[in-house]
């Protein structure tokens, strides 16, 4: 793994040379998918939905599991779960987020076989395996489910949900607030500088270090459809006081893009970003990672690996990288790949970043 030469003069120190590589795990137990989501409780990876096939494909419903646990990780394979209950059914594009309070995985959103947009809200007990779904009635639940490509955060008994597009293809700059307790949503008033309307974007909850007890929710990248910006945007809403506040980076931008896999590693305040869409619909095989308190991107280069890829879905576990299917373009895609990360605080303390300028 190597440390691209940054592009700006505001880096005073690099590293080179760093070399460490993916390591693919194996193919899924049935056939490739793109447009899933998945999350990690606890121990294991579950993975829900997406589209199978060629060309258009099919939208499928399908729970699958990795462990996460064993030491001959890489002789893993999803499997297939039974569940009991009212599941989601057939379903692409949507959210899911994992409470760790309660041991449940929240899911919204999506769309069904017919390419509908499903307002539809359902909750897995990871313990039980029982799905159920629940209901509202208000304008602001609507809007907060009845959209694909929206993000969704579990955080302090309550979830977040910013973005996505409607049956009409409108597209969201909301974030709404789900009070677990209550069961109900609400449009959060938000003050500051917004996100332009998107989806396919992501999103992650941070503690900044910077200002004591206080939290953020990270907005990066994605598009109304497709970026319109050549680079790639940040922005971070503050939880306490709803300020929204566009993040200055500097570094080697990624570039604007849709559709990557991405995952926040809290032990290495990082965000790695994986592949993707550009805005000219080119399809990328690059991994960056963000230094969160510094504002500094990093491309990491890396011997092999995953190839370039669209709509697949990555996580982080234990310092570890993965990485799961997805699209090239030419099939939907059924491998899975993982990359050590336990060195990144090591090469991210080579590098001196003196001040941050806006992308």
């Amino acid at each position: 793994m190597s440390i691209s030469r940054p592009a700006t003069a505001q880096c005073l120190s690099f590293i080179d040379n760093y070399v460490d590589a993916w390591s693919k795990i194996g193919f899924d137990d049935s056939v490739g998918r793109s447009g899933h989501s998945t999350v990690v409780c606890r121990e294991t990876a579950f993975s829900y939905g997406g589209v199978k096939g060629r060309d258009l494909g099919e939208v499928c419903g399908e729970l699958r599991v990795f462990s996460l646990t064993s030491n001959l990780i890489t002789e893993n394979t999803w499997k297939h779960v039974e569940t009991t209950g009212e599941n989601p059914g057939c379903r692409a594009s949507h959210a899911m987020c994992f409470d760790e309070d309660a041991s449940q995985i929240y899911f919204v959103g999506g769309i069904d076989k017919q390419r509908h947009v499903c307002a539809q809200m359902h909750v897995l007990n990871c313990q039980e395996m029982v799905w159920k779904r629940l209901h509202f009635q208000s304008s602001d639940a609507f809007r907060a489910i009845g959209v694909y490509g929206q993000t969704l955060l579990y955080f302090q008994g309550s979830l977040y949900s910013f973005g996505g597009c409607d049956q009409n293809s409108r597209y969201y700059q909301g974030a709404f607030k789900f009070h677990i307790q209550e069961c109900e949503w609400s449009l959060l008033k938000t003050k500051g500088s917004p996100p332009s309307v998107r989806n396919r974007h992501a999103a992650f909850i941070h503690l900044d270090a910077n200002e004591e007890h206080v939290h953020s929710m990270y907005i990066i990248g994605g598009g109304a459809y497709r970026p319109k910006e050549d680079k790639i945007d940040a922005y971070k809403l503050n939880i306490h006081t709803l300020v929204w506040k566009k993040v200055k980076t500097c570094g080697r931008n990624p570039g604007g893009r849709f559709a990557f896999g991405s995952a926040y590693d809290a032990i290495s305040e990082s965000f790695f970003l994986y592949g993707g869409h550009t805005k000219w619909l080119h399809r990328l095989g690059d991994l960056y990672c963000l230094d969160i308190g510094q504002g500094y991107w990093m491309e990491i280069k890396t011997e092999d690996g995953p190839g370039a890829r669209a709509f697949h879905s990555c996580f982080a576990h234990e310092r570890v990288l993965f990485i799961f299917g997805g699209t090239d373009g030419v099939a939907r895609i059924d491998d899975t790949w993982m990359l050590s990360l336990k060195d990144v605080k090591d090469y991210k303390e080579n590098v001196i970043v003196t001040s941050a300028v806006s992308p």
